[in-house]
């Protein structure tokens, strides 16, 4: 069966996974993309049953969300995915989120590598499985810009971490979408209370295993927009993150 380049996948809201302000936390939603990005790649045939019989998986290295307004509890909202472009290396894959009436309220974009489960090594993707090769030129494209180069924190750690049960997915490594909820967990209630997050990108530098002692640094560049580095128990950096965030509207 050919499907279209465009995959396009339908959630409701669960009001038991929002947060006090009735709206889905961006941690939720990143979850969505993935979840729309996997069965993307799954009905096209090069998602993570297909590759791993090639001994191969996929890994997230870097997610970039934008955001107008955030879904309530109940909403009925739209994913639409797409993979823009693949390099030997590395792909980049895109994201649209559409309310009931098809506007966009958020918009995202992804890079993902292709590694070697044997050697944990990245692997060419279009040697791997050139069938993704034929969902490309999908003509549409999202408002934010490229993804940028996230600074390191000179700041000193503002906290200390042992990765729980809970944070661990599994492959044993601390998982992607924690990463976010616990840099979030970061600022205080207040400050969500007053605004909300407008941009988030991260980019994973390293893996983290239950046994990491992590170290969350955070510093404000500009009003209302922090870069957090996470470092491991040798000062190695296992992910850098930059987070804006804007008033809430009146309304």
């Amino acid at each position: 069966m050919q499907f279209d380049k465009i995959g396009q996948f339908n959630f409701i809201i669960e009001s038991m996974l929002c947060d006090f302000s009735g709206k889905a936390p961006l941690p939720y939603l990143c979850d969505m993309l993935l979840k729309s990005a996997g069965m993307h790649a799954d009905e096209r045939g090069f998602g993570y049953e297909d590759i791993s019989q090639k001994g191969k998986a996929w890994v997230i290295s870097r997610i970039g969300i934008y955001m107008k307004r955030y879904p309530l509890h109940d909403e009925k909202i739209t994913v639409q995915t797409w993979v823009e472009s693949v390099e030997k290396y590395f792909t980049r894959r895109c994201f649209a989120l559409l309310d009931e009436a098809g506007t966009e309220i958020g918009c995202a974009q992804s890079i993902w590598a292709a590694i070697d489960l044997a050697s944990r090594r990245p692997t060419n993707i279009v040697e791997m499985d050139t069938s993704i090769l034929e969902y490309l030129g999908a003509e549409k494209n999202i408002s934010a810009g490229k993804l940028e180069k996230i600074p390191a924190v000179a700041e000193e750690a503002q906290l200390t971490y042992l990765p729980r049960y809970s944070d661990i997915d599994i492959n044993r490594h601390f998982n992607s979408v924690k990463y976010i909820e616990h840099i979030l967990n970061l600022f205080d209630f207040q400050h969500f209370e007053e605004n909300q997050v407008s941009t988030f990108e991260i980019a994973y530098l390293s893996e983290a295993l239950a046994s990491s002692q992590l170290s969350f640094h955070r510093q404000e560049h500009a009003p209302n927009a922090f870069y957090v580095e996470i470092k491991n128990e040798k000062n190695e950096s296992v992910c850098r993150a930059s987070v804006s965030f804007t008033p809430h509207s009146a309304d």
